[in-house]
C-alpha cells in the first residue's frame, strides 16, 4: 500500500475505508480472488488516539465528519480522546474485537463472507510462551514478553534481556522447530489466533 500511511495499521484502515468494494475489487482482478485477509496490528490500537475517535465514551465536535486518520486536532495534540477507551474492553480481546469493528465499519461491505480480519496483539511472544509454558488463557496474557519471558535472566536455557530485540525471540521460534519443544498443532491448540 503506497500513499501517506504506508502500509502500517493506518494504510490498512485507510485501504479499508477509501476501497469503495473488497466484493466487487476480488472479482475485478484476474485471476479472480476467493478470499481477502486483512490483518492490523493490534498492539498499537491500545496507544493511538485515532483508532479511538469513533467510540461512545469520545466526544468531539469533527466525530463522523472527518475520518479519524485526516483530523487536524490529533496531528495538533488537541485531540480530546482520552486513553485508555473506556468504550470496550481492556486487555488484548478487547483491542482485537475493537479492532475487528473499526475494520468492518471501514469495510461497510453487507456480504463479509468472503473477508477475513485478522487483529494479533503480542502473538509472536504469545506462541513462544505457548510452546514454552504449560500456561492457561496465553492468548489474553498481557505483554508477555515483560510477565514470563523477560522475568528472570534465563527462559529456557536463553539468555534475555528487559528490552524484547527481533533476534531473541527468532533464537526461540528457531529452536522451537529444531527441537519440537511442542509441536505447532499443540501451539494452535492454546492459540486460537494462530489457528485464523
Amino acid at each position: 500500500m503506497m500513499g501517506r500511511f504506508g502500509n502500517g495499521w493506518k494504510g490498512v484502515w485507510r485501504w479499508c475505508k477509501e476501497t469503495t468494494s473488497i466484493n466487487m475489487l476480488m472479482q475485478e482482478v484476474q485471476p479472480v480472488i476467493d478470499a481477502i485477509v486483512i490483518q492490523m496490528d493490534g498492539d498499537v490500537i491500545r496507544k493511538e488516539k485515532e483508532a479511538h475517535c469513533l467510540c461512545k465514551s469520545n466526544i468531539c465536535e469533527y466525530k463522523g465528519r472527518v475520518f479519524p486518520l485526516y483530523c487536524e486536532k490529533v496531528k495538533g495534540e488537541k485531540c480530546p480522546v482520552k486513553l485508555p477507551c473506556e468504550s470496550h474492553e481492556n486487555g488484548i480481546k478487547g483491542r482485537m474485537n475493537h479492532g475487528m469493528s473499526i475494520l468492518t465499519e471501514a469495510i461497510g461491505e453487507v456480504d463479509m463472507s468472503h473477508i477475513m480480519i485478522v487483529i494479533p496483539c503480542d502473538s509472536t511472544d504469545t506462541w513462544v510462551v505457548a510452546a514454552y509454558d504449560d500456561v492457561d488463557d496465553v492468548e489474553v496474557l498481557t505483554d508477555p514478553w515483560k510477565n514470563i519471558i523477560a522475568k528472570r535472566k534465563l527462559y529456557h536455557g536463553v539468555r534475555v534481556r528487559d528490552k524484547k530485540i527481533h533476534t531473541l525471540t527468532r533464537t526461540f521460534l528457531k529452536r522451537l522447530l529444531i527441537s519440537g519443544v511442542r509441536s505447532p498443532k499443540n501451539v494452535s491448540l492454546l492459540c486460537f489466533l494462530s489457528k485464523r
